[in-house]
């Protein structure tokens, strides 16, 4: 079959979206936007066995990497982002650009190639093409280009699948890690000013917010959702 990365005919092997490594034991409760079966438990995480040959899926086995380092790191300070504004806390931490974008670009890539339901809202459509030769060429380009802005949970709710959205109208995904959010932008056109200020920057620590679980418009997606399953199934 063809690689999706090197488009070259070659034996594909089983490749996780979403490291492994960043998935407890015991395993985590997948959220999905399927009436269905709204929510499975996924032992080792979201994988499919077409999307790389065995050379492409260790290009990026570094990113994974530093992603899960980075951020499954022990507890961070947090401090108001503005003083007297309740509930904007955030990290500041030092990062290495370069390495943390490219991981969540390339799950978002892995995503949109996927057959899993947990992904069936990435289609990347003419952006596949410029995120593929960014891969290949381990080049995350300047902070405008695919801006990523993240956010951490206070309580991890497991995990939630990818959602396309918008903000201001621009073309936006959110992308669930265990534990974090990453908004990433999917249009040509800038975020406004004051979403740009958060954006991972190579010129600055990365900001990272975080989110009241109880609180959060997740919360409201699977209470959504549930009630979405309760309906396809009613009891007798």
């Amino acid at each position: 079959m063809k690689c999706n990365l090197c488009l070259e005919d070659k034996k594909l092997v089983k490749s996780h979206i979403i490291p492994r490594s960043f998935f407890k034991s015991e395993g985590y409760v997948a959220i999905t936007s399927n009436a269905a079966e709204y929510k499975k438990r996924i032992p080792t995480g979201p994988y499919d066995e077409d999307i790389l040959c065995l050379d492409c899926e260790k290009k990026f086995c570094a990113w994974d990497t530093y992603g899960n380092e980075f951020l499954n790191r022990t507890e961070l300070p947090t401090k108001p982002f503005k003083e007297g504004d309740e509930g904007k806390d955030y990290f500041e931490a030092e990062f290495d650009y370069a390495k943390l974008k490219m991981f969540f670009l390339s799950v978002l890539w892995r995503g949109h190639h996927s057959r899993q339901e947990f992904f069936f809202e990435i289609k990347l459509d003419l952006h596949e093409k410029r995120i593929r030769e960014m891969i290949i060429a381990n080049d995350p380009k300047k902070p405008d280009d695919y801006s990523v802005i993240l956010s951490k949970f206070d309580e991890d709710p497991g995990i939630i699948s990818a959602q396309y959205t918008n903000y201001d109208r621009i073309n936006c995904y959110r992308l669930y890690i265990p534990g974090y959010k990453a908004i990433i932008k999917v249009d040509k056109r800038p975020m406004k000013d004051e979403r740009r200020e958060l954006i991972l920057s190579p010129e600055k620590k990365a900001i990272i917010f975080l989110i009241n679980a109880l609180e959060s418009k997740e919360r409201n997606v699977m209470k959504k959702r549930i009630k979405n399953y309760n309906l396809a199934h009613p009891k007798p």
